[in-house]
């Protein structure tokens, strides 16, 4: 693990872990100052296995109680928190205007998690609704958090193609230039104190 700055668990279930793994992601994490990221998908959260797991203890959301919360198909609409706006992972472009343009432009995703919520010191960047949703809640979709000398970040929706090809191939200007942007910024927040 030292090799690395950060790790970007992305769809993929606790059981691919022995545990002695798991402390050591935790110590890199917390005393080495490296980045962890967990990405949706039906094997990520409680889904996959992470509830009441040391890693589940770094991120800024909470797990779902249950061990169903991935959600597909309900067209759910993202939006970036306005207290949020100046977070290094929302500096896509330099100009300030055009970047609270594409920042507000965020694509629908097909499937996310329900049921997670954000830890008291969490930092939301980012909430959504699913289309169905009657009640006036939103949903935690990016989250950050220090997590000792390091840093966490939750994803809630997926980022591979399969789930949100509007997000990964087209947030661009006819390309993904975006969602590269916001990749590479994302790494180099996880990894600043690497």
């Amino acid at each position: 693990l030292f090799a690395y700055d950060a790790i970007i668990l992305s769809d993929v279930a606790r059981n691919e872990f022995q545990d002695e793994q798991l402390a050591l992601i935790d110590e890199w994490v917390g005393q080495r100052g490296a980045g962890l990221c967990m990405v949706g998908g039906p094997r990520s959260f409680a889904d996959g296995g992470w509830l009441n797991t040391a890693v589940a203890g770094m991120l800024p959301l909470t797990c779902a109680a249950t061990e169903r919360s991935w959600s597909s198909g309900g067209g759910l609409t993202v939006r970036a928190e306005p207290e949020a706006a100046q977070h290094p992972v929302w500096n896509i472009v330099s100009d300030a205007r055009q970047n609270q343009t594409i920042v507000s432009s965020l694509p629908r995703f097909s499937a996310a998690h329900r049921g997670l919520s954000a830890k008291q010191t969490a930092q939301v960047l980012a909430t959504g609704r699913f289309r169905d949703n009657t009640a006036d809640t939103s949903l935690p979709v990016l989250a950050v958090l220090p997590y000792g000398k390091g840093r966490t970040m939750a994803v809630t929706v997926s980022l591979q193609p399969q789930w949100s090809p509007e997000f990964a191939l087209q947030w661009g200007e006819g390309d993904n230039r975006y969602f590269a942007k916001f990749w590479r910024n994302a790494v180099y927040w996880l990894t600043e104190n690497s």
